[in-house]
């Protein structure tokens, strides 16, 4: 386990032979992955922002709280949060969503590191986990929503506080209001497994 601040990496949250078929549940053919034109903002939100460079990427929804279980492979990924949560004594009271998302690399052209964000704007904890090894990382910033509202951000008012890399079976248990980030992998996909809880 490695702490930095309030971000807690965890190797090997489930074994190995989970994680093997945790990987070919989620690249199989019959999954349903939805193409998003932003990895991070809907349509809408690009337009009121006025995004300049879209950061394609394909989603699956396992489950919300307004629609409840959405994937079969729901109970398969769902162990992996308690794992998480329990390894920092936190005991989950309630799921808010588990959504998943998979990323391909980017013309050379383009920033690799996606737009910054909180994935809501209410106090939660956040458990990422990932799929399988990819060179692209999770970038975490000094700020929080509580420092800058969501809807006035920018990179610049941001500093990198640390970087995790994707390794399969890897948990990253953090504060949900940090702002973070996905980066592109320049081979392969990076396909992670994003929880929220309360």
């Amino acid at each position: 386990m490695l702490i930095i601040d309030d971000i807690v990496v965890l190797d090997d949250i489930v074994p190995e032979q989970y994680q093997d078929l945790i990987q070919q549940q989620l690249i199989a053919e019959n999954v349903n992955w939805h193409y998003m034109k932003d990895i991070t903002y809907d349509v809408d939100k690009i337009k009121e922002i006025n995004v300049s460079e879209s950061k394609p990427a394909f989603a699956h929804k396992f489950y919300d709280r307004e629609h409840g279980v959405i994937s079969p492979a729901y109970g398969l990924v769902l162990p992996i949060a308690y794992f998480a949560c329990e390894k920092i004594k936190f005991r989950i009271t309630e799921i808010i969503a588990v959504r998943s998302f998979l990323t391909i690399p980017l013309p050379l052209h383009l920033d690799r590191v996606d737009h910054p964000h909180v994935d809501r704007e209410v106090s939660h904890l956040n458990v990422l986990y990932y799929v399988c090894d990819a060179d692209g990382d999770t970038v975490f910033y000094d700020k929080t929503f509580r420092d800058i509202p969501p809807s006035m951000i920018t990179r610049e008012d941001l500093n990198i506080h640390t970087q995790v890399t994707p390794k399969k079976g890897r948990a990253v248990v953090f504060d949900g209001s940090r702002y973070h980030a996905s980066t592109r992998p320049t081979t392969g996909s990076r396909i992670v497994v994003n929880f929220g809880v309360w």
